[in-house]
Order: structure tokens, then C-alpha cells, then sequence
């Protein structure tokens, strides 16, 4: 396909990088959904999503460069200065799976949870804190701890349920 094709459907370079982020991070929120379903509880199911977003990321080069603008500089603003349609696409299927499993808590500090609890993965996706060989591994084990401790922190303890 020649570069005019291109332009022709897309209109601009920036146009074509935010198609591309667009198609990555739907995947990406599928195969969170996915995890998300499979959970038997509210953490675990975030921190299973986070660690399977994490996993694609580090098999996926066009992945790769779209979470974290690896090699490919164009798509670095798309997740950080520009990055707010990512936290609408993300953070309302957390904010769905919480709720699933914490009904007792309001609507507001749900939506607040799933909004915390995507940044706090996006940032360890986006800035690992080691060599490249072992930076997404690592920030995938950073988030799931973090998202494990906030997650805990800002939802309290599950209700008791009479048996």
C-alpha cells in the first residue's frame, strides 16, 4: 500500500498513529474484559488484567510501541499528554468489574477506583524502571503489586455476607 493510500484514509500522520493506538488499545481492552469475567474477586481480577495487558505488551512490538511509545516516538503523547482517551476506554470496564464485585460501595468512589487503578498500571507500563530486557516483567510485577495494595486500600473490606 503506498504512503498516499494511507494518507488518503487517514488524512495525516497523526490521524494514522491515533487509528493504530485506537485498534492496540480496544485488543488490549478485550483481553482485559476477558481476565476481568474469569475473576472470583475484585483485586484479583484487576491485577490478572493488569498482568495479561502487561504480557501482550511484552509479545506485541506494534503493542509496545503504542503503550509505551517504544521506537516509535508519535505514539508516546498518545498514552501521556493526550492520553485521556485511553483512561475512557480502560477505566470504565475496571469500573464495571468492581462494581460487579462491590455493590455496596457508591458509583463516585468506584468510578475514582478504576480511574486510580488505570494510571497506576498505565505509569508502570509507560515508565519501567529497568534495562529493556526486563522492563516490562518488572513494571508488570510493580503494577499488580501496586494495584493489589490501592485497590485493597481505596474499596476496604469486602462486606460480610450472612451464611
Amino acid at each position: 500500500m503506498s504512503r498516499q493510500t494511507v494518507y488518503n484514509e487517514h488524512g495525516n500522520k497523526q490521524r494514522l498513529v491515533e487509528a493504530v493506538a485506537l485498534v492496540k488499545t480496544a485488543e488490549f481492552v478485550d483481553a482485559a474484559r476477558a481476565c476481568l469475567a474469569r475473576s472470583p474477586g475484585a483485586v484479583e481480577g484487576v491485577a490478572e488484567a493488569v498482568r495479561q495487558v502487561h504480557a501482550l505488551t511484552r509479545l506485541d512490538p506494534l503493542a509496545r510501541s503504542v503503550l509505551t511509545g517504544t521506537d516509535a516516538d508519535d505514539m508516546l503523547p498518545m498514552l501521556t499528554t493526550r492520553g485521556g482517551w485511553v483512561l475512557d476506554l480502560v477505566a470504565p470496564a475496571i469500573g464495571e468489574h468492581l462494581a460487579r464485585h462491590r455493590p455496596d460501595l457508591p458509583p463516585a468512589r468506584i468510578a475514582f477506583a478504576a480511574d486510580v487503578l488505570t494510571r497506576l498500571a498505565l505509569s508502570h507500563l509507560l515508565t519501567p524502571d529497568h534495562g529493556p530486557d526486563r522492563a516490562v516483567d518488572r513494571a508488570a510485577d510493580c503494577a499488580v503489586e501496586a494495584v493489589t495494595v490501592v485497590a485493597a486500600a481505596l474499596l476496604g473490606p469486602s462486606p460480610q455476607r450472612a451464611g
